[in-house]
């Protein structure tokens, strides 16, 4: 008879309950997903992803087309809203159409070489005085001399002059040359005043400084003899410094007449009252 040898606590246990080793010995099987259904889970997450992307485009794409129609004057736009109320707040120009802001002196003397007193067109009563003047001139020829042809010529061009630099050239030079009629007794004395006084308009220059010398010629155009033997000279060297443009040209000019006038005066030709007011128009341009 053959020994037997013990058994085992796990073998007292199997033979104890027969069904513990298929238990013990056997794991438990665990479900694995299918191959169908993996695929279909990952094109459902693909689709979203391309859905979603789609979707952002064309939020994109409207927000551009938007923004691409707004009127850029659009008020409703908050960055031109903000942009004129800098603007408002920018405008400094005073009640009287000036610069608040500019550095520019009102009350600065304006460049002499800019026109700041333009010739006159003529207002309609002095136009009718010219137009009567040359009336009487036609209607009474011998009471202006035997320059009343002459006369009466240039101050229809005068008349129908339209430039109004021209016009006052013509004027100032009709003038000087009145000066000379009356010294050499081709016109009456008489007339000198009446015909400059109603030339006096059309003749002013553009240049506001040169203001008082015009006066100061039309003065001498109408009591021409007072300054005999100069008259001539002195009317035309007045018309010359009329007719210039710049302050140098104005300054040189009085200098040469203001140092004529002084020989005249020293040789007795002409009295010092005769010319105290052409003097001092003179000397304010000579500077």
């Amino acid at each position: 008879m053959t020994a037997t040898a013990p058994l085992g606590p796990a073998e007292l246990a199997a033979a104890a309950d027969p069904g513990a080793r298929d238990r013990v010995t056997e794991p438990r099987a665990t479900a694995a997903p299918s191959a169908p259904d993996e695929v279909a889970s990952g094109a459902s997450r693909r689709t979203r992803l391309v859905l979603a992307a789609i979707g952002l485009v064309l939020v994109a794409a409207i927000a551009v087309s938007l923004l691409g129609e707004r009127d850029p004057d659009d008020p409703a736009d908050p960055a031109l809203v903000e942009g004129d109320a800098d603007d408002a707040g920018d405008d400094t120009t005073a009640a009287d159409g000036t610069d608040a802001d500019s550095d520019t002196d009102p009350d600065a003397d304006t460049d002499a070489d800019e026109p700041t007193d333009p010739a006159p067109d003529g207002t309609e009563e002095q136009l009718a005085e010219l137009d009567a003047l040359i009336a009487r001139i036609d209607d009474e020829p011998d009471g202006f001399g035997s320059v009343a042809s002459s006369l009466r010529d240039d101050l229809a061009d005068i008349r129908a002059a339209t430039d109004l630099g021209d016009r006052a050239a013509d004027t100032r030079e009709l003038i000087a040359e009145l000066g000379g009629w009356v010294v050499a007794d081709e016109l009456a004395r008489r007339r000198a005043p009446e015909i400059v006084e109603v030339l006096a308009p059309f003749g002013r220059p553009a240049f506001a400084p040169l203001g008082a010398t015009y006066e100061a010629m039309l003065g001498v155009g109408s009591d021409p003899r007072r300054y005999d033997p100069h008259t001539e000279d002195l009317l035309d060297d007045l018309e010359d410094l009329l007719g210039e443009t710049s302050t140098d040209a104005w300054r040189d000019d009085a200098r040469e007449l203001l140092a004529r006038l002084d020989t005249w005066v020293d040789d007795g030709e002409l009295t010092r009252p005769s010319v105290r007011d052409l003097r001092a128009a003179l000397e304010e341009l000579a500077g």
